[in-house]
């Protein structure tokens, strides 16, 4: 019979930031409200169909916003709500020391500014990799190797 320590399986959780933590989805809010409702249909169909690619798509869209990062956040912080059974949910993770990690397209300052705001992006508590920043707007593939530290970070 084999220890059952060796049987256990790791349990990690990933989830994307908008649509699932954050409601409405922030890119498309921003896109809908400064190119329209059909600019980003449009976008979003070229993308589906591989016409362009998301970073591409990401990019047209993230290209009508106007205003400085502080005016997008104001906007955003009255509009976009965070799921309420979230929070909860991170605390579950942390208390059972399930690594928890926010994966996201969305743009960088954005995600970490409201999720500072509903208190779930504290430093090495819920690890976050999104775009670069504000400023450099593209869709990338983060690959994330769990070094079993209980946070899911590699950067503890």
């Amino acid at each position: 019979m084999s220890d059952s320590s060796s049987n256990t399986r790791r349990v990690a959780v990933f989830s994307d930031f908008d649509g699932t933590i954050a409601h409405p989805d922030t890119i498309n809010l921003l896109a809908e409200t400064f190119g329209g409702v059909e600019f980003r249909r449009d976008i979003g169909g070229k993308i589906a169909s591989g016409e362009i690619s998301l970073r591409d798509g990401i990019a047209a869209e993230v290209a009508t916003i106007r205003g400085d990062l502080d005016q997008v956040l104001d906007f955003l912080r009255q509009r976009v709500e965070i799921d309420e059974s979230f929070p909860p949910f991170a605390q579950w993770c942390r208390h059972h020391e399930i690594p928890l990690t926010v994966l996201s397209a969305g743009i960088k300052d954005v995600i970490e500014r409201l999720s500072r705001l509903a208190n779930l992006c504290r430093q090495k508590q819920l690890p976050f990799f999104p775009l670069e920043d504000f400023s450099t707007v593209g869709a990338t593939i983060t690959r994330h190797l769990i070094q079993g530290n209980g946070t899911g970070s590699p950067n503890r």
